[in-house]
């Protein structure tokens, strides 16, 4: 009996090494891959003309009264910067300024952050993306791709695309 405990406990025992050492060889098998983007041509580095877009929404905000501004910089084939704004029907400060200087306060309302903060946060994103395309919206308008960005984007990346066809 004796005999048959330590045979069954040797056999056990081999059985784990052979286990563990083929996962472990099935491991070290697999090969090792790294995946790297193509470098960037001299068309796609330069994909935009120099020079400075600007798109302004159609329309006033029925709600709101507010439209829409984008203006982007183009300098060495590349968005070097961008302003997103939005004018009143009734005129007066943008609402980044009223934003600024607490006219235009979104945190009052619950949102996380002012409304030129997010805004600062989308420009620097498409700075970043170099494509307005890039930047992938909800249903609802809003994206969860931007860190901190709450408010409706579909109008600044509408406008972005609409100030740089004249930059293709």
């Amino acid at each position: 009996m004796k005999k048959l405990s330590l045979i069954l406990a040797m056999t056990m025992a081999l059985g784990l090494l052979v286990g563990c050492g083929a996962k472990e060889e099935a491991k070290d098998a697999a090969p090792k891959t790294e995946t790297t983007a193509p470098a960037a041509t001299t068309e796609q580095q330069a994909a935009y003309k120099d020079g400075t877009y600007r798109a302004e929404g159609k329309e006033f905000d029925a709600k709101s009264g507010w439209k829409g501004t984008v203006e982007i910089t183009v300098k060495g084939g590349k968005i070097e910067a961008v302003n997103w704004d939005a004018v009143h029907k009734d005129g007066g400060d943008t609402k980044k300024v009223q934003s600024q200087d607490g006219r235009y306060d979104m945190v009052k309302g619950g949102a996380s952050a002012h409304w030129h903060e997010q805004a600062a946060s989308m420009e620097k994103a498409l700075v970043e993306k170099q494509d307005p395309a890039a930047i992938v919206l909800k249903e609802d308008g809003k994206t969860d791709a931007v860190t901190g960005v709450s408010i409706h984007v579909s109008e600044f990346v509408q406008l972005a695309q609409e100030a740089l066809e004249s930059a293709k």
